[in-house]
Formats: C-alpha cells, structure tokens, sequence
C-alpha cells in the first residue's frame, strides 16, 4: 500500500490460497487481541473472497505518527497473529 492505510488478508494456506472458514473467528480473535495489546484496527468485511469467507484488517495510522508507533502496531499485530494461530492449531 501506498501512505499509511494498509490492508492485510488472511488465509490458512498461502500456496492453495484456501481461506479460514467462517465460523473459525479467525479475525475476530486477532483484533481483540490486538485491543488487548493496546492498538485498534479496522476489521474487513466478513466474506471478502466469496462472500462468506475471506478475512482481512485495515491498519490506518495516522500521517503524524513516529517511526516507534508504527513499530509498536506492526509488532503488536504480529504478536496477536501468532496467539491466535498457536490457539487455532491447538484447537485443531
């Protein structure tokens, strides 16, 4: 992306592109999370690939944050994904 609204899709398998399934919550779990952590993103809309499925964020910092904000949200966002993949694989 160009400037600073950025949007990050999800998928179980990036080589088949296969998509979480629906009732998995997979974005919901990693926004709340990230909340937890103290960084607010924007949820995409559910079903973004077929209309069911597909899950994505936006991150849209705004122009006057410093380079160790962005740090903190792009780590803090990191973090959150790989708790909820770890819970999801330990589910499955």
């Amino acid at each position: 992306g160009r400037g600073l609204f950025w949007s990050v899709e999800f998928v179980k398998n990036k080589e088949t592109k296969e998509m979480y399934p629906s009732t998995c919550s997979f974005i919901d779990s990693v926004i709340k999370e990230c909340i937890e952590r103290g960084v607010v993103i924007y949820p995409g809309s559910k079903g973004t690939a077929d209309g069911i499925c597909g899950d994505h964020v936006i991150i849209a910092p705004p122009y006057t944050i410093t380079e160790d904000e962005l740090v903190f949200i792009v780590d803090t966002l990191k973090i959150a994904i790989d708790t909820v993949f770890k819970s999801i694989q330990e589910l499955a």
